[in-house]
C-alpha cells in the first residue's frame, strides 16, 4: 500500500481478476484483454504507473462499445482511475473513476465514490464532492479514517457525516 492510505490493497497493486471476469467478452478480444490487464499488474509492482496505465488503456480500446456494460469494464476503469489519482492528475482520475461508477457494480462501491469525491474535491467540483463522499461512508462509514483531513474538515463543515 502507498504511505498514508490504507484504501483495499487491489487498487494499489491490483490482484489479476479471475477467469470469470472475462467470459463475457467476445472470443477475438478475450486473450489480447486478458493479457494486457496482466500486464497492467506487472508494471504496477514495479511501480511503472505509466505502463500499468497505458496498458489497462490498451484493453479498454479492444472492448466493444458500449465499453462499461462489461464485467472487467469496472476493474480496468477503477484501477487506472486509481494510478492517475496516484500521480495527482484529478482530470484524468475523474473521468476514469466516472466510468467506473457506471460499470457494473460501480455504484455500490465505496472506494469508486470516495476517489470520485476527492477528484472532483481537488478539481473544486464541491457539490459533486459532497455527493460523492457521501455515498463512499454511507457505503463504508469508516473509509476517510485514513485518508488525508482535508475532507473530513470538508464534510464536517456540510452537515452531520453518516455513520
Amino acid at each position: 500500500m502507498l504511505q498514508g492510505h490504507s484504501s483495499p490493497l487491489y487498487f494499489f497493486a491490483p490482484l489479476m481478476q479471475p477467469d470469470s471476469a472475462f467470459d463475457d467478452l467476445p472470443s477475438d478480444i478475450l486473450k489480447r484483454v486478458k493479457e494486457l490487464c496482466k500486464q497492467g499488474v506487472e508494471y504496477r509492482e514495479k511501480n511503472d504507473l505509466e505502463e500499468a496505465i497505458y496498458s489497462w488503456e490498451r484493453a479498454i480500446q479492444l472492448l466493444p462499445d458500449p465499453r462499461e456494460e462489461w464485467k472487467i469494464s469496472c476493474w480496468l476503469f477503477t484501477n487506472t482511475g486509481e494510478m492517475y489519482f496516484q500521480q495527482e492528475d484529478y482530470e484524468a482520475s475523474d473521468e476514469f473513476f466516472r466510468w467506473a461508477i457506471s460499470s457494473p457494480g460501480g455504484s455500490v462501491d465505496a472506494h469508486i465514490n470516495l476517489r470520485l469525491g476527492q477528484s472532483c474535491f481537488k478539481l473544486g467540483q464541491m457539490e459533486e464532492a459532497l455527493e460523492f463522499l457521501f455515498s463512499a461512508i454511507a457505503i463504508s462509514p469508516g473509509i476517510l479514517d485514513n485518508e488525508p483531513a482535508e475532507y473530513q474538515e470538508f464534510l464536517s463543515h456540510q452537515g452531520p457525516i453518516a455513520g
